[in-house]
């Protein structure tokens, strides 16, 4: 049994279902059932042992169901990326977290495009951070309101600012602080652009029910252990 279902959408000619079961001591769950009529992935449950799972997939979104399974067939790594790529090549939404090594976009590059691609890092953090940014021109007094999205509130606390003038320098200040999703801006003259950046962290049901720790102790099967062995320098035996 699987404890969770990822969906997506992509092309396909026809309707189709595969399921994917590799070898191996410890096993988590995916499978994939294709179901094209609307060109939608309904669900998808392949499987693999979870170091291999996040060490060979993690870099094109290896997702992880956390549910053991006994193996029945075997599939090669690069069998794994195959799948991926031919079906996860449209939409994909998650309900649940997603764990990876690393992550980016990549486009074809959008002044060479027939010859490059352009790929970019997430930004990440060990909040779940949100970030706003805007630009504002102060009034005649030298100030302004800058208001944020109706829900801002609900969805964040621990607020930060940053705030640069634009064309000249002036003693910028947040005058009033973040209340009914607006802040103010003080301390500048009539008509300056000021770039203003804010964060905060997500305080929503579900981020509040499932914290992403930033360190945790492996348990004791997975110590001495590695999840990319190729980026440590000591090889487990």
């Amino acid at each position: 049994m699987v404890c969770g279902i990822l969906k997506a959408t992509a092309d396909c000619p026809a309707r189709t279902s595969h399921k994917y079961r590799p070898s191996s001591t410890n096993f988590v769950s995916f499978s994939a059932s294709l179901c094209c009529s609307q060109a939608r992935i309904s669900s998808i449950l392949l499987s693999t042992n979870r170091a291999r799972l996040r060490s060979s997939l993690g870099s094109i979104g290896g997702f992880l169901v956390t549910k053991l399974v006994k193996p029945t067939k075997v599939l090669s790594r690069s069998s794994y990326k195959t799948v991926l790529s031919k079906f996860l090549s449209s939409q994909l939404t998650v309900n649940g977290t997603l764990t990876k090594a690393a992550g980016s976009f990549r486009i074809d590059d959008p002044i060479d495009p027939a010859n490059k691609y352009l790929e970019h890092s997430f930004v990440e953090s060990p909040d779940m951070m949100n970030i706003y940014n805007g630009i504002v021109v102060l009034d005649v007094n030298g100030k302004a309101e800058v208001k944020l999205p109706d829900y801002f509130e609900a969805l964040n606390r621990d607020f930060r600012y940053q705030l640069t003038p634009l064309g000249g320098y002036a003693p910028l200040y947040v005058s009033e602080e973040i209340k009914q999703n607006a802040f103010h801006i003080a301390g500048g003259k009539s008509g300056l652009k000021v770039s203003w950046q804010v964060t905060g962290i997500r305080h929503d049901p579900y981020a509040n029910a499932h914290p992403i720790p930033v360190e945790e102790e492996k348990p004791p099967s997975e110590r001495g252990r590695y999840l990319v062995p190729d980026s440590i320098h000591h090889r487990p035996n």
